[in-house]
């Protein structure tokens, strides 16, 4: 395999043949890096220098040179090269608000005014990217609320379904940037040919399986004090309200909002044991109205209740439940890619999870290539057993 060597115009300077390993790690959501091990020669001092563009041609991926350091080992004299993949262009800047004020702005004009202003410190030559992509249009992200470029993309995609992907075309001497989306090969869908990683097929090995209710609730109350100098409630929602006395015997009220299975909004259709109780507070939404030349604080039920409802959810699980192993990659862009939505099967309990790919590692030495696969977060799903 050759490795070729681009400046940061993106002229070639020459071709890296001889190395001992390559390591090649491709992140979906995250930035991903590699590592270059290669005799110190001439040759490959003068082309593997900071900041230079390494490439592959045999499946067109190209990295950032970030780091370089030599060593000389019974082996001979040694040169490392790491660095990151080309998403790794966004670490280091910072998100342009001049132009956006406090408001939010599509992903396309945050890329735009961040990275392509030639007068700009930030600057990066030979970047293309088209405003037509949907999803540059569709991710929005909030200007006031994020500082560093990376880290504010990478949340903002994040389980989306979408990736950034930042390709390098020799050819056209430019680096195009546009969404990579996942897709669904799991057995849900009927509509691509399935993947299913199992150890009948012999595809995935070291299988751990983990189930913890440790940290988790499944039934949850979140409450809204309603402050004396409330003059009432606004709104159609159907509330429910409590009178409760606090520290000192004084008795306050709250309007609630309870989420446990069963409930409405709730993740189980039967009503189980609750794991544990959590009780959470939020601020009520606020209408003021001008009454006879007086200010009149009332509650928005409705869009209180909506915060309310958000709150308890983002406490709700039941349990965590997850199912990995160490995958055989040899279908990696043949028969999936990453990114990719997959089945992993558990055949002691008979089940299927769907997992999406997010990560995948190639390591070259000599003639012999590997390739590990890391599946995304672990599952939450519904208990399909009840516990004594």
């Amino acid at each position: 395999m050759e490795i070729c060597i681009f400046d940061d115009s993106l002229n070639e300077l020459g071709i890296v043949d001889e190395f001992s390993s390559l390591i090649w790690t491709m992140r979906f959501y995250q930035t991903g890096a590699f590592e270059l091990k290669a005799p110190l020669t001439e040759n490959n001092v003068l082309l593997l220098q900071k900041n230079r563009y390494i490439y592959r041609p045999d499946v067109e991926e190209a990295g950032i040179i970030k780091s370089i350091t030599e060593e000389i080992s019974d082996g001979g004299k040694i040169m490392t090269v790491s660095g990151s993949m080309l998403n790794g262009l966004l670490d280091k800047r910072v998100v342009d608000k001049s132009f956006a004020g406090s408001g939010t702005v599509s992903l396309y004009n945050v890329l735009l005014y961040s990275l392509c202003a030639s007068t700009s410190f930030q600057f990066v030559p030979c970047l293309y990217f088209s405003s037509d992509d949907p999803m540059l249009n569709e991710i929005i992200l909030s200007a006031k609320n994020y500082s560093n470029l990376g880290e504010s993309v990478r949340s903002a995609v994040y389980g989306s379904g979408y990736s950034l992907n930042f390709r390098l075309s020799p050819k056209n001497k430019l680096i195009y940037v546009g969404s990579q989306k996942s897709v669904d090969r799991s057995i849900e869908q009927k509509d691509v040919p399935q993947v299913i990683f199992s150890s009948e097929f012999g595809n995935i090995s070291d299988t751990v399986y983990n189930y913890s209710e440790e940290g988790c609730y499944n039934y949850i109350r979140v409450r809204v004090h309603v402050d004396s100098e409330i003059a009432g409630l606004r709104g159609k929602y159907p509330y429910k309200d409590e009178y409760i006395a606090n520290e000192s015997g004084k008795i306050e009220r709250y309007l609630i909002y309870d989420l446990y299975p069963g409930s409405e909004n709730g993740e189980n259709e039967s009503k189980g044991i609750a794991l544990s109780v959590c009780i959470a507070e939020c601020d009520p939404i606020i209408i003021e109205e001008q009454v006879e030349g007086a200010v009149r604080k009332y509650i928005d039920l409705d869009k209180t209740y909506a915060v309310m409802r958000s709150e308890a959810q983002s406490y709700f699980n039941e349990f965590t439940e997850n199912f990995s192993g160490t995958a055989d990659g040899s279908g990696y862009r043949s028969e999936w890619d990453l990114g990719d939505y997959v089945s992993i099967e558990d055949t002691a309990r008979k089940k299927f999870y769907k997992k999406q790919i997010e990560e995948v590692t190639e390591i070259f030495e000599g003639d012999h290539r590997s390739v590990s696969v890391i599946f995304g977060e672990n599952l939450k799903t519904i208990l399909d057993t009840m516990k004594g």
